[in-house]
């Protein structure tokens, strides 16, 4: 009831969670993140701007990847790709 009514009285993650404010949830990133962003014309979230954005905040921990003309389910629409992409991120990040 707190997420909803009363939005100041939770953890700050949760209410990011809940606002949409990547800002908030990756402020004090530390952490290596891929961010996989599908990108089509009739977007109904497009969230490249806020994407870059992040990417550029933290560039040293981001790896920002986009699939253009892609809908939603990046793992269905282009499973090779995808897979290679996230085995790539886990190998870099782990060194």
């Amino acid at each position: 009831m707190d997420l909803i009514l009363r939005p100041t009285k939770i953890p700050l993650y949760a209410a990011s969670m809940m606002m949409m404010e990547p800002r908030i949830i990756f402020r004090n990133l530390n952490v290596p993140v891929l961010i996989l962003d599908p990108i089509s014309k009739d977007d109904p979230m497009p969230f490249e701007k806020e994407n870059k954005a992040l990417r550029d905040q933290h560039p040293q921990y981001i790896k920002y990847i986009v699939y253009p003309d892609t809908e939603h389910n990046i793992h269905y629409t282009h499973p090779q790709k995808f897979t290679a992409d996230v085995i790539d991120f886990m190998k870099s990040s782990s060194k």
